[in-house]
């Protein structure tokens, strides 16, 4: 008799215990986890995902597009709210909102020269208008924002690059190998309107090791009484390949008729963002099928 209810006793411990360890999906409504988990910090929230396949399944699919949605991210202007992005890209979303900003600096030469590496510095040498002279004030477009100098170059070849690195501009080696986000280049020239000019631009996908992945290359001229207009170059990388880690943007140019001074091509506006792509169906739908470690993603 003592036995029995020594037994029955041990038996109702374990029921008790067994139902304090329920799963808590069974304990809070879906809706709610999801609400409360989108207030975490992104750190932890990464974390959170080793819980359980169910966590991992709700964070990946719901609970980063319900964080972001709060704040104003530059980086998601262009994105379709009903885009479903692989849960990295969120966490650099949030983090360090590197998307649709341009990665150049001192791309209109508001600070002078600086940022900037000198390759050649030919006849008078590099020069900065402000407003431009012998041709027509900047255009007005979101590239110049409130700026209206440009660089000028003279009789002799002036050209100068300068060498973005993605890793400090908020990208990863995963999203920069893996999502591969659309990279757009783009830059304004003009010539003056009394004098011959060429204009040079080169924009270079560089590996780990500064090798080139791949590039474009624009090479224009414009003829004694052509110039006074500004005209723009643009192109897009995509589907680029793994391993980009740098880009190294490169112009210059120098006028046709040896003209001292500044009679050369006028350049101003360059602008280089990261994009977010449309996500195809397949990545919409494997979101929670990303598993990947800490150490890949922050």
């Amino acid at each position: 008799m003592g036995q029995r209810i020594s037994q029955n006793t041990s038996d109702s411990k374990t029921n008790d215990s067994n139902k304090k360890l329920q799963p808590v999906e069974h304990s809070v409504p879906e809706e709610i986890l999801v609400h409360i988990l989108s207030y975490v910090d992104i750190k932890t929230l990464v974390n959170f995902r080793l819980v359980c396949h169910w966590w991992k399944h709700l964070i990946d699919n719901e609970v980063w597009r319900l964080k972001v949605s709060r704040e104003k991210y530059r980086s998601l202007k262009a994105v379709d709210p009903k885009w479903k992005l692989p849960w990295y890209v969120y966490y650099r979303i949030c983090d360090k909102d590197p998307f649709e900003k341009n990665v150049l600096k001192n791309h209109c030469a508001q600070d002078n020269l600086k940022y900037w590496n000198i390759l050649s510095n030919g006849g008078d040498k590099w020069a900065i208008e402000d407003p431009p002279q012998g041709t027509d004030t900047v255009p007005q477009s979101e590239e110049f924002g409130n700026f209206t100098s440009c660089f000028a170059t003279s009789f002799h070849s002036c050209s100068k690059e300068q060498v973005v690195d993605l890793l400090s501009e908020g990208m990863n080696s995963k999203v920069m190998d893996e999502f591969q986000p659309i990279i757009e280049v783009s830059e304004w020239y003009a010539g003056r309107f009394d004098c011959g000019c060429v204009y040079e631009m080169k924009c270079e996908l560089l590996n780990e090791k500064r090798e080139p992945v791949t590039d474009i290359k624009c090479h224009e001229s414009l003829k004694q009484w052509e110039g006074g207009v500004w005209h723009k170059v643009s192109y897009v990388f995509q589907s680029y390949g793994p391993g980009v880690r740098f880009i190294r943007f490169y112009h210059g140019g120098m006028d046709t008729q040896f003209w001292a001074g500044h009679y050369g091509s006028k350049m101003s506006g360059a602008f280089i963002k990261l994009r977010i792509p449309a996500p195809p169906s397949r990545r919409c739908s494997s979101a929670e099928d990303e598993s990947d470690s800490e150490d890949d993603v922050l």
